[in-house]
């Protein structure tokens, strides 16, 4: 069972929040140590998987891959489309696309219209070190590396607030596996963060 973190902290108001309570985290510390660690044994390469889903209807994964602390690539796949799933692991078929497009209402279509992109694209791409971005704002993790992750949790995901249900877990070998927020009693859609499937070093 994946071990949790709730870090339930009041703020002294609704408009104020207290970085000390951050810092004085042992949880988080102790990752990002052991993240300094890897990225020492690593040379700083390696590539990270991150997962989103809703519900049952949608499930898209991301894959980062970090060449001496620099972005190179970023892959993205959707595996779940309002409840279609691609037969192979490798993605989507030309026919299980044309499928889906027949199914969608105007307003999609009228959506990846606005986007210049194909139903192809919007459910699988690949970004090389000098397309980077060019997908942006299509539901993919933005373009970060580890350290940035760990920033990113630790000036916003984790700073205590009234309102909000911090989550912290490490389960890639005590590094981040899950970190972000829910505000007040949201149920569904609502989490602000990341979730890691996995992080491998690289040889390079």
């Amino acid at each position: 069972m994946k071990k949790i973190i709730y870090i339930l902290l009041l703020s002294l108001s609704v408009f104020s929040c207290k970085n000390s309570d951050l810092e004085s985290s042992n949880q988080f510390e102790d990752s990002f140590n052991k993240f300094k660690e890897f990225k020492k044994e690593s040379n700083n390469s390696y590539q990270y998987q991150t997962n989103t889903s809703f519900m049952t209807e949608m499930s898209r994964t991301t894959t980062i891959t970090v060449i001496n602390g620099r972005v190179v690539k970023r892959e993205y796949l959707v595996k779940i489309f309002n409840g279609f799933v691609p037969k192979s692991e490798e993605g989507w078929t030309d026919q299980e696309i044309e499928a889906i497009y027949a199914k969608q209402d105007d307003f999609f279509k009228n959506y990846l219209i606005s986007k210049n992109i194909t139903l192809k694209e919007y459910l699988a791409w690949s970004e090389s070190e000098k397309e980077l971005g060019k997908y942006n704002n299509l539901g993919a993790t933005p373009i970060m590396t580890l350290d940035e992750v760990y920033s990113k949790a630790k000036g916003e995901w984790l700073v205590t607030h009234e309102k909000k249900k911090i989550f912290f877990e490490t389960n890639n070998n005590g590094m981040i596996s899950s970190c972000g927020y829910i505000m007040g009693n949201c149920q569904d859609g609502c989490f602000t963060g990341i979730n890691i499937s996995y992080i491998k070093a690289l040889k390079n």
